[in-house]
Formats: structure tokens, C-alpha cells, sequence
């Protein structure tokens, strides 16, 4: 009778200890099989929002703000069940190691999923180095320096140019001109604000001006620290020096102060230039000079002007709401940011997941025809493909030239909505 017992007592151990691992079994199946409803995405947006460069930061901050209230309007993130973007900011400061200690802040504090910015390269290519080390995947907003997308990294991925495809378009867009108006400028005068975004525009530059225009010369190139407080040594150079064109890469504050010293030492080449698309695109410019910046040449990614192009023209309503939002049209450093989060809304939306590694492999993954009914990307390219370096290759760089108050595109011929004035008057033959 004891051992009926004993051998009782065993079975219903051992059908309990059964159950107890079906049980166990089945709920990590369970959740295995039902994925916990995630209801936000957080970005890290690392920014300029105070500094010498405040201004475009404030820019770039705006185009994604935008980028992420349509995203969120139109549903979310589906494949997620209509998880919403959540932007989380952090400062730089305009600052390389503090957008170095924000970024880790996002990356081990607030948890982000992914990051984005950080306008200037100085700060990007620290900020790039620890994505890479945390494996977050980081989607580069309107920094051009050759060097971020060239190091290597699996998690950085950038849809528009390079500083020396800025470099490589500029020095088409001088012979396109040249030749329409039937003038023989070449002799370049090259002026630079002295960090990673200065340095490889300009070296991008000298490199395409090389391979591109045989005759062409730079006979004035100097590089200047950033801030700067007073141009007249450098100017009293260039001036003697007396090149046909300026080239100048620089932001907004020092590029209004370099208008108003040519002015003051009654000085203008035959053509002023901005390169890489920065402070002479930004609105302030124009405020900052009035009249004075008429027959200024700035590179620019997107002007409203493009919007008059049929490929692009069903993308109007974007810039109205940001001007009825923000008090004035986009620039390209806030159009870029828009269509790089976009981008970065598409890889998500593709990946179905958070997970970093799988976000990253989707965004390895991007090929994607413009324009698109799947993303606003409302720059003039024909292609985003972030499948070789994460860089896109497919890029245009538009030419714009102040006019009257506004920004006109005059190159490439295919988007210009205006004919050049090249080239410009001096000041004294000015109204």
C-alpha cells in the first residue's frame, strides 16, 4: 500500500512538473508569437539650437519638426501598428564635443531608436563615430563633409551630396554660364571658414576645377577661423588679387559681414558664389543685407522656385504649410532635413521593427524611384539608392541667384526659372 503511494505521489509530480513546463513553454510562445504593441519611435535629433550656428539649426529643427507631424498625420508607422515618431532634441551648442556627449545622452538615457542630424560636419563626424559604437542608426541631416560616409560605419547613411560633389556642380554650373553668356571668367578666388565643412568644399572644389575646366586658376585661396570678427585683412588681399569670381563657403553671421566689407572697400568680383549650400541660403541673409546681397550665386539643394518644375510641383503644399507654420519658405537646409527624415520614416516602415540592426539592414536596403508616392522627398533627384557606403549618389545641386529679394534658380538649365545676371554690377554701377 506504501509503495502504491509513493509511486501515486511520483506521477502527479511528474504531471504537474509537465504542466508547469507546457505552461512556461507555451508563454514564451505566446510572446514569441504577440509582439508588445510599440506605440512610439523616439529620434534623437542632435542640432545646433544655440552658437555660432543657431540659425541653420533652427532651420533643420523646423524641416524635421514638419517631416514628423506629417509622418504622424498620415498614420504613423503602419507595419508597427501606427507607432508615432517622438523627436527628442538635444543641443550641440554648435560644438563637436558637446554634440558628442548629447548623442551617447539619447543614445544610453533617453533610449532612442535612431538619430538624426547635426547639420554642421564638425559635429556629425564625432556624432557618427558613436552611432557606429552603440550600433544606432543614424541618418545624417545637411552635413556634407566627404569624410562621414567614407569611414566605414554600417549604421550612417546620408541621402544627399558630399561637400565635393558641391565642388564637382559648382564648377559645371561656372562653365554652363561662361558659356551661355560668352564670357571667359577663370581666374577663382577661394574663400573658406576654417572647419571640416569649409575645408573639404573647398578641396572638393579645387579637385573638380582641376578635372573639369583645364585654364581655370585659383589665384587667391584663404581660410579664416570661425567666429570671425573682422574681414578687412583677408579682403584687402582678395581684392588685390582681383579674381573674376569668389567662391565662398561659410554661415550666415560671417557671410554677412564678408558682403558688407567688400561693400565697405568698394569691391565686387564679376560673380560672387556661395559653395555648399549654407549661410548665404539661409533667410536671415537676405534680411541681414537688404539690397546688398542682389546678384549673390548660392548653391542651394531647394529653393520654392523648384516647386514650378512638373516633377515637383505636387509637393507645393508642403512649403505652404511651412511658411504658414514657420513664417517663411523653406531653405535647403530645412527641405533636406524633411526629405532625410522621410528617409529615415521609410526604413522603419520597412523594417516593421525597433530593433537597431534591422532598421539599419532596411535602410542598407533603400533604392527608391522619385519622385515617390511613399515618402515626400521634395528634392531634385531622380533616385535615392543608400545600398553602396550609405551614401546616395543620385544628387543635384541647384544654383540660385538673388534677385529682387528672392532666391531664383538659374542652374541647371532644366529647373532654372530665370535667366543669370553674370555678369553682376559693380556697386557703383548699382541703384
Amino acid at each position: 500500500m506504501r509503495r502504491r503511494g509513493i509511486a501515486r505521489t511520483t506521477l502527479i509530480l511528474i504531471v504537474i512538473a509537465i504542466l508547469i513546463i507546457a505552461a512556461i513553454g507555451g508563454y514564451y510562445v505566446y510572446r514569441a508569437a504577440v509582439k508588445p504593441k510599440v506605440e512610439e519611435i523616439k529620434v534623437g535629433v542632435v542640432l545646433p539650437l544655440t552658437g555660432g550656428a543657431a540659425k541653420c539649426g533652427m532651420l533643420a529643427k523646423q524641416g524635421i519638426e514638419l517631416a514628423i507631424e506629417h509622418i504622424n498625420a498620415a498614420g504613423g508607422i503602419k507595419s508597427l501598428g501606427g507607432a508615432r515618431l517622438v523627436p527628442i532634441w538635444a543641443d550641440s551648442a554648435s560644438k563637436p564635443e558637446v554634440g558628442m556627449s548629447e548623442a551617447e545622452r539619447l543614445i544610453t538615457v533617453e533610449k532612442v531608436h535612431v538619430l538624426t542630424g547635426c547639420y554642421q560636419s564638425a559635429v556629425t563626424l564625432p556624432v557618427a563615430g558613436v552611432a557606429e559604437k552603440y550600433k544606432i542608426p543614424f541618418m545624417v541631416a545637411d552635413a556634407i563633409a566627404d569624410e562621414i560616409t567614407e569611414r566605414g560605419y554600417k549604421y550612417v547613411f546620408r541621402i544627399h551630396g558630399k561637400a565635393s560633389w558641391y565642388g564637382r556642380d559648382a564648377v559645371k554650373a561656372i562653365l554652363d554660364l561662361n558659356e551661355r553668356a560668352g564670357t571667359n571668367f577663370k581666374t577663382i578666388g577661394l574663400v573658406y571658414v576654417n572647419d571640416e565643412f569649409g575645408i573639404s568644399s573647398a578641396d572638393g572644389f579645387k579637385e573638380y576645377l582641376e578635372q573639369l575646366a583645364p585654364g581655370y586658376e585659383v589665384t587667391f585661396e584663404e581660410a579664416y577661423p570661425y567666429p570671425i570678427a573682422d574681414f578687412s585683412p583677408l579682403v584687402t588681399k582678395l581684392k588685390a588679387a582681383n579674381p573674376d569670381i569668389v567662391v565662398h563657403v561659410g554661415y550666415t553671421d560671417d557671410c554677412i559681414l564678408f558682403m558688407k566689407t567688400l561693400k565697405a572697400m568698394g569691391w565686387y568680383p564679376k560673380a560672387y558664389m556661395g559653395l555648399g549650400a549654407a549661410g548665404q541660403t539661409h533667410p536671415d541673409y537676405i534680411k541681414g543685407l537688404g539690397k546688398d546681397c542682389e546678384y549673390v550665386l548660392t548653391q542651394t539643394e531647394w529653393q520654392p522656385d523648384l516647386l514650378l518644375s512638373p516633377k515637383l510641383s505636387q509637393f507645393k503644399w508642403i512649403n505652404e504649410e511651412f511658411k504658414k507654420k514657420y513664417g517663411y519658405d523653406m531653405t535647403g537646409i530645412s527641405a533636406d532635413c524633411y526629405s532625410s527624415t522621410w528617409i529615415l520614416y521609410y526604413a522603419i516602415e520597412k523594417a516593421g521593427s525597433i530593433e537597431p540592426e534591422k532598421v539599419r539592414d532596411a535602410l542598407a536596403s533603400v533604392v527608391l524611384e522619385l519622385p515617390s508616392e511613399e515618402v515626400n522627398v521634395i528634392l531634385p533627384y531622380s533616385k535615392i539608392d543608400l545600398t553602396k557606403e550609405g551614401q546616395n549618389p543620385h544628387t543635384a545641386i541647384c544654383l540660385a541667384q538673388i534677385r529682387e529679394g528672392s532666391f531664383r534658380i538659374v542652374w541647371p538649365i532644366e529647373y532654372a526659372t530665370t535667366d543669370p545676371v553674370w555678369p553682376a554690377p559693380s556697386w557703383e554701377e548699382r541703384d
